[in-house]
């Protein structure tokens, strides 16, 4: 197997655990795993939580009830619409269709959806986003739960088959695309780094986080608030900051945000990778802010631990928005900060 991304957690379990499958002409010498990202402590750690038995909370039986009054509340979606949309499925079964019949059925399906779809486009884009966010959520937690568990509920089933295809349909925001132009592989080299032992030792049972309320997704690690983060930088450095320079910082969480190229190496990448090319973006939106930051800007540019600081936090944000699943959303969550602190 060749890696060639950042793999950690339950991510790197799930991919690198794809090389125990069975096979009668493979044996375990046969697998080898050439990684040119991740080191083996970090592989090993992921492994960890997962070595012996796991054990995680029951499902709240309400959860996927909760999650569809989420999804109802945005009016988006007809009961009625969504039966004839099932109807239309029921009617094709599992033959397979060709020429005409095809072109109706899917006329057909194109017609269940068109209503939703046009209820869609008529919500402002904040409201978009947040019912393309609940339905993500709840078709990702029906497709797990339903595996285990039988909810015997036709109005989840439906929900979740109707909600699965008008996904599909109504999309989310443009990719951010950036063209390198031509690019050739002009040198290589291949360093042995050294034999790794990451095999694991047994330390009894694990607690591990199931699927919750919220989704039971990776959680983004929490951040001071920016003002904590100026406190700090008083404190430290004997300084007078205020809400200006924090609107600074903030500035520059939006000018990474809202730059097209920079957006697309945090989507691409992991954090460290991010920061090769956000940093020289960061000191550009100081510079910018010269005349306003005076203070402020004469530490960021005379003082080494001064700017790392600012750099961290403001950077930290970025990436977090940048990969957020509903990033519209925190995007205009930023947007309504900067405008707290200027009281405009």
């Amino acid at each position: 197997m060749y890696v060639d991304k950042t793999l950690g957690g339950f991510d790197a379990v799930q991919t690198l655990s794809r090389l125990n499958r069975i096979h009668p002409l493979k044996s375990q010498d046969d697998v080898r795993i050439l990684d040119f990202v991740n080191d083996a402590e970090a592989i090993k750690k992921s492994f960890e939580p997962w070595f012996e038995t796991t054990i995680t909370d029951a499902a709240d039986a309400n959860i996927l009830y909760d999650k569809q009054r989420l999804v109802m509340e945005y009016q988006v979606l007809v009961a009625s619409e969504m039966d004839a949309f099932l109807r239309v499925l029921q009617e094709a079964g599992s033959a397979t269709l060709k020429g005409a019949a095809e072109k109706q059925y899917h006329a057909k399906l194109t017609n269940s959806l068109k209503p939703a779809q046009d209820r869609f486009a008529e919500l402002d884009v904040d409201e978009q986003s947040g019912f393309r966010g609940e339905l993500q959520v709840y078709v990702r937690a029906y497709g797990l739960l339903a595996q285990i568990i039988d909810w015997g509920d036709p109005d989840l089933e439906r929900l979740y088959q109707f909600g699965s295809v008008l996904l599909k349909r109504i999309g989310g925001p443009a990719a951010a695309a950036v063209d390198i132009g031509d690019a050739d592989l002009s040198h290589f080299r291949l360093q042995f780094t050294g034999r790794h032992n990451v095999s694991l030792t047994e330390v009894g049972d694990r607690d591990v986080r199931g699927h919750a309320a919220d989704g039971g997704g990776r959680r983004e690690p929490e951040m001071a608030p920016l003002a904590e983060v100026i406190a700090e930088l008083n404190d430290r450095f004997g300084l007078d900051l205020g809400t200006s320079d924090e609107v600074l910082i903030l500035q520059q969480v939006a000018g990474l945000v809202s730059d097209t190229a920079v957006a697309q190496v945090g989507l691409m990448n992991d954090e460290a990778r991010f920061a090769q090319v956000a940093d020289d973006r960061l000191d550009d939106i100081v510079a910018d802010n010269a005349e306003r930051n005076t203070d402020f800007v004469k530490h960021y540019f005379d003082n080494d631990e001064f700017r790392t600081l600012v750099k961290e936090a403001a950077r930290k944000r970025a990436y977090q928005i940048i990969n957020a699943p509903v990033r519209d959303e925190a995007l205009a969550k930023l947007r309504a900060e900067m405008e707290r602190e200027t009281g405009l």
